[in-house]
């Protein structure tokens, strides 16, 4: 048996043909056509060897068998990476939401997720629609949008890989006698984006002391009705 990469080649060879059909090859019938022989599954051994269990068979002349198999290191490799990756996260909190009590309730799947790379914002008198782009696994993955694209204003905020965001702040407006997010300005560890919307009510804070925002919760209808933050904390 010879190993090469993640291919495994089984030499089979009949030394004696005496008494198997005066030399016929039941492996290879039709004079030399390669045949398909069924196989029993492999059994994985220790130190990289592979056994392949054939069925009783008789050979006219040595036949060689490959069987493609899968890199079990590799995938075990895989498995400890995604491991190492998920202990050396820490924990996710959830806060808020901040606004009114009306809406939709939605909120990111941050399982996995890496980092926010952008963070988009339809917006006039108030906060109408919010939609983010954010890493996982090395691709860049975007949300739906939650809200309304009726903002006469859509604002990108591109985050470089060495910014992150650590909290949120604005204020708490009316409209049409419902309180929502009147104002939102983010606040990162290098620069501050905002504020979004115009309208000035009592004012909210969403600080993430000692972490950085990974993701974002709230309700939602025509406009952004509350906003909270999913933020990530050292072990």
């Amino acid at each position: 048996m010879e190993k090469a990469g993640s291919k495994v080649t089984v030499k089979v060879e009949e030394p004696n043909l005496e008494g198997h059909g005066g030399g016929s090859n039941s492996a290879a019938p039709g004079g030399g056509s390669t045949a398909v022989l069924p196989l029993q599954q492999g059994a994985l051994l220790p130190a990289d060897r592979f056994a392949v269990v054939l069925p009783d068979i008789s050979l006219g002349a040595p036949a060689t068998i490959t069987v493609s198999i899968g890199d079990h290191r590799s995938e075990a490799k895989a498995a400890e990476d995604k491991l190492q990756k998920v202990k050396a996260k820490g924990h996710v909190l959830k806060m808020g939401p901040c606004g009114g009590p009306r809406g939709d309730a939605w909120k990111m799947d941050v399982r996995g997720g890496d980092r926010i790379v952008k963070v988009i914002l339809w917006h006039a008198g108030a906060v109408d629609a919010i939609s983010v782009s954010y890493e996982r696994d090395g691709r860049i993955e975007q949300t739906e949008h939650w809200g309304k694209l009726e903002g006469r204003q859509r604002s990108e905020i591109c985050l470089e890989p060495d910014e992150y965001l650590t909290g949120m702040k604005g204020h708490v407006g009316e409209f049409g006698g419902s309180f929502l997010v009147g104002a939102l300005t983010l606040v990162g560890n290098r620069r501050s984006f905002g504020p979004y919307g115009t309208r000035k009510g009592p004012p909210f804070e969403l600080p993430a002391v000692g972490g950085r925002i990974v993701g974002f919760h709230g309700r939602s209808g025509g406009l952004i009705d509350a906003l909270g933050i999913y933020v990530e904390t050292d072990n």
